[in-house]
């Protein structure tokens, strides 16, 4: 009887000490990214410590689009979990480890699209580069890895216009169409939606105007000539009228006698 109360306390102040080291471990857990700034596609790995006598660790994210996590659930070794990050979009993302009933602590990953230098990292080039107003041009940027859209943007010149303002991202490329109503030089920009990542110019002149075709003039003296052919006509005429009446007269005259 005596060595099962032993038994039963032994195992009460186990579970008691147990318990103890787990809520103690809990509220000093922590959690840190690995790097805490990457560029879409990269990862930065997530490491939850001092986790003490749990079993398995909860990872989840907020509500952030595009990132996601190796796995939801990790086991704990020596007190720590760790899980993979990446995201296929830009922003800051916040990353929580729980004990599946509440959270023990949180970080940051901060994603964006090109490299820490924060340089233009997307080539960005019109075809053709120079246009007459009506014209169209292609702006396609490249590079730009795995973001999902790309946003355009003009400068303040007046008469520009794009067909869209955001397209999608295939094979690290987007495109769309400009023109422009008036000539000018205008600046083309192209965006993660936070940063610029690479521009290019297109430059718009006037429509030539059309030249019209000559219209056949008449000649210059063909109304003389015209005149000058009646006037012949005419003196044709009166010659005939003149030697008919000279032979008419001709002929009185040798008939009297």
């Amino acid at each position: 009887m005596r060595s099962r109360i032993l038994a039963g306390a032994a195992l009460a102040i186990t579970l008691a000490i147990g318990g103890a080291a787990a809520a103690s471990a809990q509220t000093g857990t922590s959690l840190s990214a690995s790097p805490d700034s990457i560029t879409v596609g990269e990862s930065s790995k997530i490491t939850a410590t001092d986790l003490g006598g749990l079993e398995t660790a909860q990872f989840g994210l907020d509500a952030t689009p595009g990132g996601s996590l190796s796995a939801t659930q990790a086991s704990v070794s020596n007190g720590e979990a760790t899980v993979d990050f990446t995201s296929t979009e830009t922003g800051t993302f916040t990353v929580t480890v729980g004990d599946g009933e509440n959270v023990l602590a949180t970080t940051t990953v901060t994603v964006t699209a090109g490299g820490s230098g924060g340089g233009s990292v997307a080539t960005v080039e019109a075809a053709p580069a120079s246009i007459t107003v009506g014209a169209a041009s292609t702006i396609t940027a490249s590079g730009l890895g795995q973001l999902a859209s790309a946003n355009f943007g003009l400068d303040g010149t007046p008469g520009g216009s794009l067909s869209a303002d955001q397209a999608s991202v295939t094979t690290g490329s987007a495109s769309v169409e400009f023109t422009a109503t008036e000539p000018g030089t205008f600046t083309i920009a192209v965006s993660d939606g936070e940063t610029v990542l690479g521009t290019t110019t297109v430059t718009v002149t006037a429509a030539p105007t059309p030249t019209p075709s000559p219209s056949a003039t008449p000649a210059a003296d063909g109304g003389l000539a015209a005149e000058a052919i009646w006037i012949i006509v005419i003196l044709a005429l009166l010659i005939v009228a003149a030697v008919v009446t000279i032979i008419v007269l001709a002929r009185k005259r040798s008939t009297k006698s």
